[in-house]
């Protein structure tokens, strides 16, 4: 529900809480690269991955790049942090005038339910914030072994 606040219509309900969640991949391209960043719930952990992706013989591969776990909640938390279900249906055209830039889809099962976004050069609220969330957790395994 929203409301006029000042002439200025304001959301006046609070987001869903994301309780639960299968997995959450994101693809991200570019002209010369794909990415995926994936967060598996495995018990009371989520394994949370980055996979490259090649074409070799005509066929995509998914290569795992680096990979970590944490705990659930941790996800949970970057997921209701970015307000993740606002992301559902979010379809981002290409800006009229860019030549270049990075696509992203997202497809996820989050409160039982599936979700998907996708985009080019046009990004849901919290983009950022979420894919450096996840880039972040899998980044602490490998400072760890340093």
């Amino acid at each position: 529900m929203s409301k006029l606040i000042n002439g200025i219509r304001q959301d006046t309900e609070r987001p869903e809480t994301i309780e639960s969640f299968e997995y959450v991949t994101i693809r991200i391209s570019g002209m010369r690269y794909a990415i995926e960043y994936e967060a598996v719930l495995k018990g009371n952990e989520a394994e949370v991955a980055k996979y490259g992706l090649k074409f070799v013989d005509g066929k995509e591969k998914r290569t795992i790049e680096l990979k970590n776990t944490c705990e659930k909640e941790r996800i949970l938390k970057l997921m209701n942090d970015c307000d993740l279900l606002s992301w559902d249906g979010f379809t981002g055209s290409h800006p009229e005038g860019v030549l270049d830039g990075i696509m992203f889809t997202m497809d996820a099962i989050i409160n039982s339910r599936k979700i998907h976004a996708t985009g080019s050069e046009n990004f849901p609220q919290h983009y950022d914030e979420f894919t450096g969330g996840l880039f972040g957790i899998i980044k602490e395994d490998e400072e760890e072994d340093e």
